[in-house]
């Protein structure tokens, strides 16, 4: 196993994004010290860039609406423990991703969970947000993990190809042409937490 195909990196990078875009969005968020971060100073290579959440926070705002409609289906469905949390994201992961690793649609994932997250810690629990947050970040580093091991992510390319997709969409939300296509029955701008 080459040193970035460990695990942890997938683990750093989703935590390290997700503290990154609440913080942006207004909540303090730190994940467990004691848990996968007690293994950050041993770690020479941080893989998460300050471009790569920004990136997820457009697309949050640029999808604002959909979130808070995700969010409050989830609360109309009862889900209030991270069990059902895990249960809704990873259905909607799978459906969403049922053709594979796409770095828009991860990205995508990435401003639904985060977006979510930080609804809940406005709205709920404080326990339960920090349960979601935790979970959206393991989720989103079971995905890296997953198609790393299909040999769908691979390492020493996608990490900085993320990083340079990120840039993209972050220019093309700007700009207005992130979702224009010519047919617009294909668009599918976010992924969502189905209310059925």
């Amino acid at each position: 196993m080459g040193f970035l195909t460990n695990p942890l990196y997938a683990m750093l990078f989703t935590e390290d994004l997700m503290e990154y875009v609440l913080a942006r969005l207004g909540v303090i968020w730190i994940g467990n010290e004691t848990g996968i971060r007690r293994f950050r100073r041993h770690i020479p290579k941080h893989l998460f860039k300050p471009q790569i959440g920004m990136a997820v926070c457009d697309i949050i705002d640029k999808h604002s609406e959909l979130i808070v409609k995700c969010y409050s289906e989830l609360i109309l469905k009862g889900v209030n423990c991270v069990g059902d949390f895990k249960y809704e994201a990873t259905i909607t992961t799978i459906l969403y991703l049922e053709h594979g690793y796409n770095r828009l649609k991860y990205l995508e994932l990435c401003a639904l969970f985060a977006g979510i997250a930080c609804h809940c810690f406005r709205n709920s629990d404080p326990t339960f947000a920090r349960d979601v947050a935790s979970a959206s970040a393991q989720l989103l580093a079971y995905i890296i993990n997953f198609f790393i091991l299909k040999e769908s992510f691979l390492p020493n390319d996608d990490w900085f190809a993320l990083l340079i997709s990120a840039q993209t969409i972050r220019r093309k939300i700007k700009n207005g042409t992130l979702y224009t296509r010519d047919n617009e029955d294909d668009e599918i701008p976010l992924p969502y937490f189905d209310v059925c």
